[in-house]
């Protein structure tokens, strides 16, 4: 099987992605990740097409499963797969303030490296709130592809945070791998231990915002992108700074 880790910038799709690795390793069958690692370093697929779908296909068939992570809509290629049953996909989602947040964490921190990677050099340019908001209009309508689309986990990031056990086992469960849920807790205690060595984890602060951005800020980012708020269920900010 093909595991699509996906999800909307800084909602941990990364970090899935790091989990499934490890469960991958862990569970003592036969997986085809080293394989895609040597012929993809990162494990990021930007947008899926005939040739590296293909090239997936024959890897999860000839070596075992793999998981790759992206932040593609789904198209016709990906659709094909999904329903051929050769991929299964999960995609998180987190609070747009936090995702706004920890994206200019990400961006700062990407500016002041000397050797960035393909996500450094992704983030680097987003200095301000003002310019990240076309990336997350572009994201949104890929989110809302799979939202249509509809063969696809959802996850928040924050449920993640809060019962970290319990959502890794319904995402095992959905991807029909119940047998691996006994290494569930285990691997939950090995993330735990190296939080802050996980590449792209950031803080991992559920609301952050409430206690990093000012009332004016918080509207603007409630302003700017209000259709988010409401197709992915987050609430408006109530409880305002006096």
């Amino acid at each position: 099987m093909i595991i699509i880790s996906g999800g909307f910038p800084k909602s941990a799709s990364t970090l899935l992605f790091y989990y499934m690795e490890e469960y991958l390793a862990r569970s003592g069958k036969k997986n085809a990740q080293k394989k895609f690692l040597r012929w993809n370093p990162e494990g990021f697929i930007p947008a899926f097409g005939i040739l590296n779908s293909t090239r997936l296909v024959l890897l999860s068939v000839f070596s075992g499963d793999v998981v790759v992570k992206t932040h593609a809509a789904p198209n016709w290629v990906l659709k094909l797969l999904i329903n051929l049953k050769f991929a299964k996909a999960y995609y998180s989602i987190r609070d747009p303030r936090d995702c706004v947040l920890s994206a200019l964490d990400h961006g700062r921190s990407a500016r002041e490296k000397k050797e960035k990677t393909p996500s450094d050099i992704a983030f680097a340019p987003f200095q301000t709130r003002k310019d990240l908001y076309p990336a997350f209009h572009m994201h949104f309508d890929r989110y809302m592809k799979w939202k249509r689309y509809g063969k696809v986990l959802f996850v928040r990031y924050e449920e993640l945070l809060d019962d970290t056990y319990g959502e890794l086992n319904s995402i095992l469960s959905y991807l029909g791998k119940t047998e691996e849920q006994k290494n569930t807790r285990a691997i939950e205690k090995y993330f735990a231990a190296k939080k802050h060595e996980t590449r792209h984890f950031n803080k991992g602060v559920i609301s952050r915002y409430a206690d990093e951005l000012k009332n004016e800020e918080i509207d603007e980012i409630e302003k700017e992108l209000p259709e988010i708020f409401s197709e992915m269920n987050y609430p408006l900010h109530q409880n305002k700074k006096g």
